[in-house]
């Protein structure tokens, strides 16, 4: 089996529509795919579908294969959607504060077992940029970023570019409008990004300046190594990279 494809969707604030993106990709798929929710504090994505009985999440993967995680831990926390023939998901945690447990090498991990049982892999990582969710955006073929035109969310989408960049991430990355938002406006500020809105040719991520990141961007303290599909660098690194876009 080739490559699944990865895509992720992020947010540059809550409520913008995410986890509703991601609901509709896996409506609309066809072939074997998990959607893996990484909005690890809040999450609501096996909810969104219909699933019940949720009795592990992605936190408890992490506890019983910290190391090593293979297809075989991944299905049984792997759900099946009511409804949807040949799609699952793999919720978040049940209770916010186990978070932080799921991190960069776990995230990394799901995604490569999840890689040799399913043809697509679609990824909530709603809308803050964990170590996790920045693993899976390093791992990704395609992310797209949901946002609003203001002047608080263009900021963010630029931090959230650069931080991309510095990660070595090499997916296309497009935009969508957030709910409520204005599509013009939006596909004008991707306009000034170089990149493009939903379902329009993806450009490549733009190489931006990194000097709004944190003194730990600029000091080069990521240990990248520059290949798509090996771990980058250690977990306690990607949560002093991640507060750079907080």
């Amino acid at each position: 089996m080739s490559r699944s494809g990865v895509q992720v969707w992020v947010g540059v604030r809550g409520g913008a529509g995410v986890t509703a993106a991601v609901c509709t990709a896996l409506r609309a798929g066809s072939v074997q795919r998990v959607g893996v929710d990484l909005d690890l504090a809040g999450g609501d994505l096996a909810w969104r579908l219909g699933v019940d009985g949720v009795s592990a999440t992605i936190a408890d993967l992490v506890v019983l294969a910290p190391k090593d995680i293979t297809s075989r831990e991944l299905l049984p926390v792997s759900y099946e959607v009511p409804g949807l023939r040949g799609a699952v998901v793999v919720p978040s945690p049940a209770h916010p504060e186990v978070a932080e447990t799921v991190e960069f090498d776990h995230a990394i991990g799901v995604l490569d077992a999840a890689q040799t049982e399913f043809e697509q892999i679609l990824v909530d990582g709603g809308s803050g940029m964990s170590s996790a969710v920045l693993a899976a955006c390093v791992r990704a073929d395609h992310i797209t970023v949901v946002t609003s035109a203001d002047l608080f969310s263009q900021r963010q989408v630029r931090l959230l570019l650069n931080l991309l960049e510095r990660a070595g991430a090499r997916a296309t990355v497009r935009l969508a409008p957030a709910r409520g938002s204005r599509r013009r406006s939006v596909k004008a500020f991707a306009r000034t990004l170089g990149v493009s809105l939903e379902t329009e040719r993806a450009a490549r991520l733009p190489r931006r300046s990194a000097a709004r990141l944190s003194a730990a961007l600029r000091a080069g303290r990521l240990g990248v190594s520059g290949r798509r599909s090996g771990a980058m660098t250690r977990s306690s690194d990607m949560r002093e990279v991640t507060r750079a876009y907080r």
